[in-house]
């Protein structure tokens, strides 16, 4: 079973939320979530991007920019 997680990033560095999320959709939906209402880390990373990405193979399945 796959796993995914939360990551924001930008030029600086990078970090990942720590979720162990089993449901894509959720963490899709989460990520949105976070990214709309400029939740926690979404404003220390302002320019970068938020990503969900599958813990095991490392693939990045949801991006987008943080404005």
């Amino acid at each position: 079973m796959d796993i995914y997680d939360i990551r924001f990033s930008d030029k600086k560095g990078s970090t990942d939320k720590g979720f162990n999320i089993r449901d894509k959709e959720k963490a899709i939906r989460m990520a949105q979530d976070i990214l709309d209402g400029r939740k926690g880390l979404a404003n220390e990373f302002v320019g970068g991007t938020i990503a969900v990405y599958c813990k095991n193979t490392k693939a990045v399945i949801w991006q987008q920019p943080i404005h």
